[in-house]
């Protein structure tokens, strides 16, 4: 229903949102489909509140992913670098990354408490000024290196809100996630 040269979600969300008239574009990513409803809702009031560039959610990795897919190492796995404070449950974004960020050099790398990473959650809220101004601007470097949209808006100065939430739904970033997820749901569907 969208150009197939965008590439990103929010490029398609923006071709798609051009003729709507909102004040707050929600871009729900495909990878994300069991997302709870409240967390949207939570998105939707983090945006308004903070009047950011775009707001996003991230949640501590479970205290369990210590190493291996799901865990803080896992490039598929997208952590959420928190700067300065907003509120008492909201931060403004310093980066994300693929990457095992940060370092515990007193461990030699070894994660201990991956409950102190955070998880980037796939879906973002934009005014629709933001959002229109993204789609138009040129990936950056960064972008570019980590294949990740939301540095673009980094990149380019804008501020980032990112909302904690305690935990999230498992998201579906490689094949095996996707075979987990019609696991969880052909067994709801009795």
């Amino acid at each position: 229903m969208t150009s197939a040269a965008h590439e990103t979600g929010s490029a398609r969300i923006a071709e798609a949102a051009s003729g709507i008239d909102a004040d707050i574009i929600v871009n729900l990513q495909g990878d994300e489909p069991e997302i709870e409803p409240h967390h949207i809702e939570r998105l939707i009031t983090l945006q308004e509140a903070a009047g950011a560039y775009a707001s996003t959610l991230a949640c501590p990795f479970p205290v369990d992913a210590t190493a291996g897919p799901g865990s803080p190492e896992d490039p598929s796995a997208v952590k959420a670098i928190l700067g300065a404070t907003i509120n008492e449950d909201a931060y403004w974004a310093r980066y994300f990354t693929r990457h095992q960020a940060v370092w515990p050099r007193d461990a030699a790398g070894l994660i201990e408490t991956p409950q102190e990473y955070y998880l980037h959650i796939g879906v973002y809220a934009f005014s629709k000024a933001s959002l229109m101004d993204f789609a138009a601007a040129p990936a950056g470097a960064l972008e570019k290196i980590e294949r990740l949209e939301q540095l673009r808006i980094l990149e380019r100065g804008g501020k980032i809100a990112i909302g904690l939430i305690p935990r999230a739904a498992p998201g579906i970033d490689t094949p095996e996630d996707y075979e987990a997820f019609i696991r969880r749901v052909g067994k709801g569907a009795a």
